[in-house]
């Protein structure tokens, strides 16, 4: 069973994450789900100024009701079981705080929207469940859904990282409830500068231009997928991290980038919380960032 919270705010870019859960549910994932939506507290100054406390309880409950109710159809007609949840809080301290409550495997939301209330916008509250969950975040930036490929295709970006790990992990999760998928494993060897060159140890040299520094990048990933007992294809790129995930991700058609938020290249320690941000600008599919 997947348990999935989709925080939604109203934006088309959100509601996204309720039709790609719906999409799965109709590939046999067994999916539980949490549809939450977080309005700003009442401030104690608007009570009896702006607004009795009845109409301004009254207008919260129409406010999340008109934000929940598209995303509790399209779960309804794909027979996904659900609960919402309405919470007045900070929407990023909300929504980790929910999903921890309700022990969730995944937080599905926009990357950016924006909110029923005072529209605020979500690209700062993304970032920020990602700074503060330990889970998988999977972000929609497109309004735009297409069916899934059949088998259902996950591309999991690795570089030795633990968080490019942790990925791998939920990629494992994922293919275990879902009856059809296939799994590519990427790594990419950054194009090494006239400044890489010099920084760099030999060693590190050596293991750029051989395939140590993929073996080593797939070795831990490899091994967790083959306890799930499913298979996979390695690829190899030279050149840009995230040109070359993105790329892979349309040209091999994917369904879902999986990735962690933050690494070491083994040339000149490259950071990897750019090449993240990166990726999810120009991915044409969704993406999942593990920390």
């Amino acid at each position: 069973m997947l348990k999935v919270l989709i925080a939604l705010d109203g934006s088309p870019n959100a509601l996204g994450a309720a039709r790609h859960v719906a999409e799965l549910a109709r590939r046999g994932a067994q999916i539980e789900a949490v549809l939450l939506t977080v309005q700003r507290p009442i401030m104690a100054g608007e009570i009896g100024v702006i607004a009795s406390m009845q109409l301004a309880q009254a207008e919260r409950a129409r406010a999340a009701a008109e934000v929940l109710g598209p995303g509790c159809l399209i779960l309804r007609k794909a027979s996904v079981p659900y609960v919402e949840e309405e919470l007045a809080d900070a929407p990023a301290t909300a929504i980790t705080a929910c999903a921890s409550r309700y022990e969730a495997d995944v937080i599905l939301m926009g990357a950016r929207g924006l909110s029923s209330v005072k529209r605020v916008v979500l690209g700062s509250v993304s970032k920020e469940v990602l700074r503060l969950t330990n889970l998988p975040v999977t972000l929609f930036k497109s309004v735009k859904n297409r069916r899934l490929n059949d088998p259902t295709r996950l591309l999991v970006a690795v570089d030795g990282s633990p968080s490019a790990l942790r990925a791998t992990a939920y990629a494992a999760k994922l293919v275990r409830e879902l009856p059809r998928c296939e799994v590519h494993l990427l790594h990419v060897r950054p194009s090494l500068t006239y400044g890489g060159v010099l920084v760099s140890s030999p060693d590190a040299l050596i293991a750029h231009w051989s395939a140590k520094d993929a073996e080593t990048a797939f070795a831990e990933p490899a091994a967790l997928l083959d306890q799930a007992k499913q298979t996979y294809t390695l690829h190899i790129e030279d050149g840009e991290p995230a040109a070359c995930i993105v790329n892979a991700a349309r040209t091999l058609e994917m369904d879902l980038v999986l990735m962690g938020t933050r690494g070491l290249g083994r040339i000149a320690t490259l950071v990897m919380g750019s090449v993240a941000d990166a990726v999810l600008r120009q991915a044409p599919v969704p993406v999942t960032m593990v920390r």
